[in-house]
């Protein structure tokens, strides 16, 4: 049996065109995709951008501000106190301060300066670091003062070798505590500097 073969007539000058336009279409689609899609993560990159600025401006004022109070309210003091001397000056500590750092703390590695983002991290490490001395030296402090008033009602000598001892601790606590803050208040004074001369405003 023969096999019969049917060949299509296919009308080439009606078709290429239409191929063509169909062809030009999709690469019209596939273009516009392309674009919406650099389009969006434009977008989103200068979000983040926009964020992370947001984060280091806030980061600046919240560093200025708390050194600020405490300057006024212990740095002063010890700045002031002579060579040799305890810190007797009970600094109250009764709240985790680095309420935009800790909060955001994420940012802090989108920062796109290596030198601003390792200044940063190294300032609130430092200012935590001063927290924790002066914490030890409340303590310090108030255990000295203990020992004062129960001095007072019993005049025992053993007490009063017990307050010189105490009193020779916070010297030498009182000398660290001094370096602490002098390496705090540089590393601020420098990531300030960094921050002014390096980002953007």
């Amino acid at each position: 049996m023969a096999m019969e073969y049917t060949f299509l007539n296919i009308d080439w000058e009606a078709v290429i065109p239409g191929l063509i336009a169909g062809l030009i279409t999709g690469a019209c689609m596939w273009i516009a995709l392309i674009i919406q899609h650099k389009h969006e993560r434009d977008l989103q990159a200068q979000k983040e951008e926009n964020q992370v600025n947001a984060f280091v401006h806030a980061v600046m004022a919240e560093v200025e501000t708390l050194w600020a109070s405490y300057y006024e309210g212990a740095g002063k003091k010890l700045e002031g106190l002579e060579k040799g001397k305890a810190f007797m000056y009970f600094y109250p500590i009764s709240q985790d301060y680095f309420t935009i750092y800790n909060g955001n703390a994420c940012l802090v590695g989108k920062i796109g300066n290596a030198r601003l983002r390792r200044a940063i991290v190294e300032s609130y490490t430092r200012a935590r670091g001063l927290i924790d001395s002066f914490r030890l030296n409340n303590d310090m402090v108030q255990k000295w003062n203990h020992l004062d008033l129960m001095r007072q009602d019993s005049q025992n000598p053993m007490l009063i070798h017990m307050m010189w001892m105490q009193e020779q601790s916070l010297v030498h606590h009182a000398i660290k505590l001094r370096e602490i803050h002098q390496q705090t208040k540089e590393g601020l004074e420098h990531l300030l500097l960094i921050a002014k001369t390096i980002h953007t405003p």
